[in-house]
């Protein structure tokens, strides 16, 4: 199999030498830096917008790397080191399941020459599939399509519009009872589309709402 493509390379210029000076990059790239001497050590920062797994790779060569993670105070929730031979490249890697937030990495070397060496890491994000949750509005769930709800106030028919533009009844609809309404349509003083072709007649046996910012917001996210 091919080498992965990356949507860019980034270069360190050993300005990141602390947690303050953390260099940030995108995910899903390729990082290239260099030890500049034996014991250097090296800090970024990754902003991962979503829950997710995150998959990251090392690359070293000439010495013993290791990638560290620290959590918000510092304390390291996960590493992984890279030791080789002159001469030799080597990778290592791990995948973590994430949370969304801002991640910190430090790269150290303890087995560099005394005139550092180069390294690479890339970082692979999978965003964390999400069931849908349910919104539920009344008696009904709220699905997306939707432009409102009638609730039936007294018994009335569910109709057809038929394509002479006459009604035919399917069958009664009771008190108490709810729909999801998708369409509405002026003909006969008003018929609200309640699906698969079938109508409630607007009129006083009928109550109709439209669904509230915050219900939409929800359905939404």
């Amino acid at each position: 199999m091919g080498e992965a493509a990356y949507a860019e390379t980034q270069i360190d210029k050993d300005l990141n030498t602390s947690f303050d000076e953390a260099k940030e990059f995108l995910l899903d790239t390729k990082v290239e830096g260099m030890f500049e001497y034996r014991h250097d050590e090296d800090f970024y920062e990754v902003i991962v917008p979503k829950d997710g797994i995150l998959t990251i790779k090392l690359n070293a060569e000439h010495m013993g790397t290791y990638l560290s993670i620290p959590e918000g105070d510092l304390t390291y929730i996960k590493d992984i080191s890279v030791n080789t031979f002159i001469n030799v490249n080597e990778n290592a890697d791990i995948s973590l399941n994430v949370k969304k937030g801002t991640y910190y990495f430090k790269l150290e070397t303890s087995g560099a020459p005394s005139d550092g060496g180069p390294y690479h890491f890339t970082t692979e994000f999978i965003k964390k599939q999400v069931k849908p949750q349910k919104v539920l509005w009344g008696k009904t769930e709220l699905k997306f399509g939707q432009i409102g709800k009638v609730t039936i106030m007294q018994d009335t028919n569910l109709v057809k519009l038929e394509s002479n533009g006459t009604l035919t009844i399917l069958r009664k609809m009771e008190k108490g009872e709810e729909y999801r309404v998708y369409s509405y349509k002026s003909n006969h003083g008003g018929l609200y589309g309640v699906g698969g072709g079938s109508f409630v007649q607007k009129n006083v046996k009928v109550k109709y709402e439209t669904p509230s910012k915050a219900k939409l917001a929800l359905l939404e996210q």
